[in-house]
């Protein structure tokens, strides 16, 4: 078994002090009471960190990084440094790189959107998850090329073939997400090239769906998850009204009231 640097040592002798403090003493407790939940973030991930770490130093032994990026044993960074202090992680001794200090701060962040999708995907249980463990698991499953052919062959996302028909492409059966982005950057390069306001109204609807995909902002206007389909009826209602992209995509509450009067059952009851 690899033993553990300096520096991991010192990681877990920090969680484990903070974490007995916090839990076991009342005064302590009060004491540390806004770190006891950062506490128990460290304490429950410890086994794994170090797991983990023992696994980039035996690739980098072998001269082969499959699971870890190129850049994990960069030199830690000032900006690294400063939100490991605002996280209340405090390290010292040898051994802390750019890759580690990642893996520290992502325990504390959700899981990346990009990052989430493909660990659905693969039916990838996210309870607990957090950004840094989401980052590892994704590594590791494309790592197998089995599965990165998997990945880049799965069926075209909603959002690639709504551009497809809002510039009256034809949408290929068992069309795979790789290929929409091909079609999509080839026709993205045309209209460029023709500096076509279309596209530029593309872009605006797009960002509104993308905006209104994300479920807490969604919960800010009591709104259910529409479909491409509503969303587009919505907007096209409102750009009878008079708006302009530029107004829709600058006011979501509009949007958002206008799909819930065309679709009652999307809103939320308060």
């Amino acid at each position: 078994m690899e033993r553990a640097t300096t520096m991991e040592w010192l990681v877990i002798i920090l969680v484990g002090l903070l974490a007995y403090f916090c839990l076991r003493s009342g005064k302590n407790r009060r004491a540390f009471s806004g770190n006891t939940g950062r506490a128990r973030i460290l304490s429950d991930n410890e086994d794994w960190l170090r797991a983990r770490w023992a696994n980039a130093e035996r690739e980098r032994a072998a001269g082969t990084l499959t699971t870890i990026p190129v850049w994990f044993f960069d030199p830690v960074t000032e900006r690294q440094l400063e939100r490991m202090q605002k996280d209340g992680v405090s390290v010292s001794g040898a051994g802390l790189t750019k890759g580690k200090a990642s893996d520290l701060i992502g325990l504390f962040e959700p899981v990346e959107e990009e990052h989430e999708a493909i660990l659905k995907f693969f039916k990838v249980h996210l309870g607990g998850m957090n950004q840094s463990r989401g980052r590892h698991e994704v590594g590791k499953l494309l790592a197998d090329p089995k599965n990165a052919e998997a990945w880049n062959l799965r069926p075209a996302e909603p959002l690639q073939k709504e551009y497809l028909r809002f510039f009256n492409m034809k949408v290929p059966r068992e069309l795979t997400c790789v290929e929409a982005n091909r079609l999509i950057s080839e026709n993205r390069e045309k209209l460029a090239d023709e500096d076509s306001p279309k596209l530029e109204e593309w872009d605006l609807f797009e960002s509104i769906a993308t905006d209104l995909a994300d479920k807490e902002t969604r919960d800010d206007y009591d709104l259910k998850k529409p479909s491409l389909s509503v969303l587009r009826a919505a907007i096209d209602a409102l750009r009878k009204e008079g708006n302009s992209m530029d107004d829709l995509a600058g006011d979501l509450d509009m949007v958002a009231q206008k799909v819930i009067e065309l679709k009652p059952e999307l809103g939320k009851q308060r």
